[in-house]
């Protein structure tokens, strides 16, 4: 938990200093290593965020559940979505794929998978976990 928190801290704490940084939205992908004096541009930090939440995922999935898991999905998050798809499918944690789809605004993706779970389980190549 404290782990989360600090995250998340940490996550306020870089998208302050993107927006002080960049009042304009010029600042394009292509222009990483152009983030001025100060260091990274935004896209270095939202790359470095998206790799820090898909990692945590990717770690988090082969931990005991606990319900962290779930809880960091629905909270703000940067997790690369097929990313996040591809392990939360393989260890069947399907409650957890769907919070993501949803986080992700993929509403009608994470209600699909839901009625396939509840419906037709035995159709699902991996068992649900927990």
């Amino acid at each position: 938990r404290s782990r989360l928190i600090a995250h998340a801290r940490m996550e306020q704490q870089l998208e302050s200093a993107q927006e002080a940084e960049s009042s304009s939205e010029d600042q394009h992908c292509g222009d990483i290593g152009n983030g001025g004096a100060g260091g990274e541009s935004a896209c270095e930090r939202s790359v470095l965020l998206a790799a820090i939440d898909t990692a945590i995922v990717k770690a988090m999935v082969l931990m005991p559940d606990t319900g962290a898991l779930l809880r960091f999905v629905q909270s703000p998050n940067h997790i690369i979505l097929d990313e996040a798809v591809e392990v939360l499918t393989a260890h069947g944690m399907y409650a957890e794929l769907a919070a993501t789809y949803k986080a992700a605004g993929r509403h009608a993706d994470g209600l699909e998978l839901l009625r396939r779970v509840s419906q037709e389980p035995e159709a699902m190549d991996i068992k649900p976990r927990g």
